[in-house]
């Protein structure tokens, strides 16, 4: 499949854990997102003008349950449907609905991880996005929700399916020793932010972490701060030397960590060139004990 089903966005996730209220809680009171009531056990959290971004399953996992990719639209996704190679499912209207979708196609990846193709509802929210504690927003729109870095356990069969199917480039590597682990991580982008996914395995569960970008410095630091009144820190602050985004990492009620970042770079397909880099951090990143 060529660049031309492109462009893509990571639209929504959806998450697995076995305590959905503690999770939307502490999305609310420490990540500044806002919680919207949806049917059964699930909950949906809001960081933008559309209907939610995030829907928390109830679930013994502790883990994602899906990746949302918006298409451009029916004929975009089609295609994108022809050309995957692997089984897909049409989900039902309702289904479809629940996602803040018109249509969503179901599959999972070669490493196992499952995905999801969707054309969004052009339905929004009926309210504005106003959070408490995020005062500038969230960084959306075109470049989607953030990003997610999930598992690959087989790199080359993941780059292809990302990259030639999905329409993904390739943006830079990571790979070095950190502690006692070896990284080795694909980033890959599908419009001006630097990465929409990160390949990273093999890992234990299929979501190492997620990212959420901010707007303002000042809501950077007060998202720190609050975390640390939490006694949740995964990571001090720190800058990244690929996309240059400065966060800090969170460890959650279900385990998985979320990364919250101001600065990232924006990429320009004209100029990029693909590099790989021998460490994780240009500065900070230190791991925090847990308390």
């Amino acid at each position: 499949m060529t660049a031309a089903v492109r462009p893509l966005q990571l639209g929504y996730v959806g998450l697995s854990v076995s305590d959905p209220d503690t999770f939307a809680t502490f999305a609310e009171r420490v990540l500044g997102m806002v919680s919207v009531p949806v049917q059964g056990a699930a909950r949906a959290l809001r960081m933008d003008e559309r209907s939610h971004r995030i829907r928390v399953h109830q679930g013994e996992r502790n883990d994602l349950a899906y990746l949302g990719w918006q298409a451009a639209d029916d004929a975009t996704l089609d295609a994108l449907v022809a050309s995957l190679r692997v089984t897909t499912t049409e989900l039902a209207a309702d289904w479809a609905h629940s996602r803040g979708a018109r249509r969503v196609v179901a599959f999972v990846d070669p490493a196992g991880v499952p995905g999801e193709l969707f054309v969004v509802d052009e339905t929004l929210h009926p309210d504005p996005f106003v959070s408490p504690k995020i005062k500038g927003g969230f960084v959306t729109g075109g470049q989607g929700l953030g990003h997610a870095a999930i598992r690959s356990d087989v790199r080359g069969a993941s780059e292809r399916f990302y990259g030639d199917l999905l329409g993904l480039k390739l943006s830079d590597r990571i790979t070095c020793r950190a502690g006692d682990i070896d990284v080795d991580i694909a980033f890959m982008r599908t419009n001006s932010r630097h990465h929409s996914v990160a390949l990273a395995g093999p890992i234990p569960a299929r979501m190492h972490h997620m990212m959420l970008q901010v707007a303002t410095l000042d809501d950077l630091g007060r998202a720190y701060d609050r975390a640390v009144r939490a006694q949740v820190n995964a990571t001090t602050l720190g800058r990244h030397p690929n996309d240059r985004m400065v966060s800090f990492y969170v460890r959650t009620p279900a385990g998985f960590q979320i990364e919250i970042g101001w600065g990232g770079l924006e990429v320009d397909d004209t100029t990029w060139s693909t590099t790989t880099y021998d460490r994780v951090a240009l500065w900070g990143h230190m791991p925090v004990d847990a308390p």
